[in-house]
């Protein structure tokens, strides 16, 4: 398996995978034409994406989804509650969405995918475990909260991508409206550095040697800050990282809102 996240922040959002024949995209929230570049620097393009899976109908994960329907005739697998949304707002989708809500499990060739329901405010939301015959990817951004379900589809997998969204000192000072900020520090919003980061070493314990912090918000954190509590937190379980494979107990970068990062 590659893995590649594309683009990540509250902007927009979407990684790339391959395994054999398949390639396949989870979120595209961004334009078509920004996809297309980025793929395409990675010796591939949007008419080889054998299927695309989205978290949720949050348009900042959904941007380019009709555009890309328009021209390619790629399955969308969508949770139950989104696919409804997405079916009337975006008219060249509907006959390629179909319903992927928790507990869906999707085989291709040599491939598992596995979706589990994620708590945020949309209407619905699923992380993902990725299952190859050589590695498993955890990938979870837009969770609230750390429920049994997100821990269960990120534990023991040897790489995870997980969201490290907010620092609520920078939250609770910056300039979105109240309302905004209750929301992104709600049960249904985003999680922040200190959780992501508490929730590491656990993952260490369980066999994740390669974490990617993702979805960091442009307004309300810096990657500096998201990874400086993930590094602390580790280090005070007596694991040394570092941002590169193989030169640490294990490798701890962070994904970017405009420049490709590799996860695998």
């Amino acid at each position: 398996m590659k893995a590649y996240v594309l683009f990540s922040s509250s902007n927009g959002n979407c990684t790339y995978i391959k395994n054999g024949k398949e390639e396949i995209l989870i979120d595209v929230g961004l334009s078509a034409k920004k996809i297309s570049d980025a793929l395409i620097k990675l010796g591939t393009n949007l008419s080889n994406i054998t299927s695309i899976f989205i978290t949720h109908e949050h348009i900042d994960h959904i941007k380019a989804l009709n555009v890309i329907c328009r021209h390619y005739r790629i399955p969308i697998y969508i949770p139950a509650k989104s696919l409804d949304f997405v079916a009337t707002s975006m008219q060249w989708t509907e006959e390629l969405l179909v319903e992927n809500s928790g507990g869906a499990v999707r085989e291709f060739d040599g491939l598992k995918i596995t979706a589990f329901d994620t708590p945020h405010d949309s209407l619905g939301s699923v992380c993902f475990r990725i299952e190859a015959e050589d590695t498993t990817l955890g990938y979870a951004t837009d969770i609230g909260h750390l429920t049994s379900d997100v821990k269960k589809s990120l534990t023991g997998c040897e790489s995870v991508v997980i969201e490290s969204n907010y620092d609520p000192y920078m939250l609770k000072n910056g300039t979105y409206p109240y309302a905004t900020k209750q929301r992104i520090l709600g049960d249904r919003g985003h999680l922040s550095n200190g959780e992501c980061a508490a929730f590491l070493p656990e993952l260490y314990k369980n066999g994740t040697r390669n974490f990617v912090l993702a979805h960091l918000s442009q307004n309300n954190n810096k990657p500096h800050i998201a990874l400086a509590e993930s590094r602390g937190a580790l280090g005070a379980n007596g694991i040394c990282v570092c941002d590169t494979f193989g030169k640490a107990d294990a490798r701890l970068c962070a994904a970017m809102p405009d420049s490709i990062v590799e996860i695998i």
